[in-house]
C-alpha cells in the first residue's frame, strides 16, 4: 500500500471561477485483482470520512481494511466500468 497525504490544496480557474480546498486528504493505494488493478482510498483524517476509488476486486480484503482503520465510507467512484475497476464494487456497497 502507497500513501500520499495532501494538507492543502487550492486551485482556482482564471477569471475567478471555481475554487477547490482539500484539508487533510490521505490517498491511499491497494493493488486488487488477478490484473492488479489500482483501488484507492481517498481519506479525511480529521472526520475518517472517505470513498473508494475503483474496487475491482478483493471486496472483504478492502471492507476489512476500511473496518479496521475506523473509516466512514461515504462513496464509490468509478473511473469506468471494466470487471477490473468495478468488480467489487456492488460487493463492498
Amino acid at each position: 500500500m502507497k500513501e500520499i497525504t495532501f494538507n492543502t490544496i487550492c486551485a482556482a480557474t482564471e477569471g475567478g471561477g471555481m475554487e477547490i480546498y482539500m484539508s487533510n486528504i490521505k490517498i491511499e493505494e491497494f493493488c486488487v485483482g488477478e490484473v492488479q488493478t489500482n483501488c484507492y482510498f481517498a481519506v479525511n483524517e480529521t472526520t475518517k470520512e472517505m470513498f473508494v476509488v475503483d474496487p475491482g476486486a478483493s471486496a472483504a480484503k478492502l471492507a476489512e481494511e476500511i473496518r479496521s482503520r475506523g473509516y466512514q465510507p461515504v462513496a464509490i467512484l468509478l473511473t469506468h466500468g471494466h470487471f477490473d475497476h468495478a468488480g467489487a464494487a456492488e460487493e463492498l456497497a
